[in-house]
């Protein structure tokens, strides 16, 4: 297969990044006080060149614990959910080195060692990449450790971040809960009613 340079590719969140303010806090950095808690800025602090709302077709779930947000954060199952269990997500479309910068964030971490140009054409739709995530100074320890493909948007590669450990399911505190609630409500895939019954599957697959 040809190699083929990347510029780009697209970032799809389905947590707390589904909202957009939240999400610009990773690439443009956010001090302690923030509700987002402190953040690095990206290498280049530029905006996402496109944005939009879609479909994964992977289930919404609650794992592990988050001291910034005192409880459980939210993951995809890297296997392909049961008709109509996806979940909401935003793409965002950025910079190779953008995606690394928001994985060591997502994580805490001091980086992500990891070049997606050429590794993101050959993973197929459904494939997930182990992140060389370098949490506390253990590489693979960080909570979103691999990158999912998803499948391409107009022609670009598109990946999420989720886990491929077992961290425990869990509740998320009631902050968490409603930025992403906010995020959904913002996205129009669902209806106003349609909200609360969207986050508790998601609530039920995590007890």
């Amino acid at each position: 297969m040809e190699a083929r340079p990347v510029e780009h590719l697209w970032y799809v969140a389905y947590g707390s990044n589904l909202v957009a303010d939240r999400f610009a806090a990773y690439l443009n950095g956010s001090s302690a006080t923030s509700i987002y808690g402190p953040h690095r800025p990206a290498p280049t602090t530029v905006p996402p060149l496109d944005t939009r709302c879609l479909w994964l077709d992977h289930a919404l779930y609650f794992a592990g614990h988050s001291q910034r947000w005192t409880g459980a954060v939210a993951f995809v199952d890297p296997a392909p959910a049961p008709r109509g269990q996806g979940s909401c997500g935003r793409g965002y479309l950025i910079q190779l080195d953008h995606f690394t910068h928001v994985a060591a964030e997502e994580n805490g971490a001091t980086g992500c060692s990891w070049t997606p140009d050429w590794a993101i054409i050959i993973m197929r739709v459904g494939d997930c990449a182990a992140l060389p995530v370098h949490s506390h100074g253990e590489p693979w320890r960080g909570k979103y450790n691999v990158a999912l493909r998803l499948p391409d948007i107009d022609g670009t590669p598109a990946l999420t971040l989720t886990t491929a450990r077992d961290l425990g399911v869990g509740q998320p505190s009631t902050a968490y809960l409603q930025l992403i609630e906010n995020g959904v409500r913002d996205s129009r895939l669902f209806a106003d009613e349609e909200i609360a019954a969207y986050l508790d599957g998601a609530l039920r697959r995590s007890r």
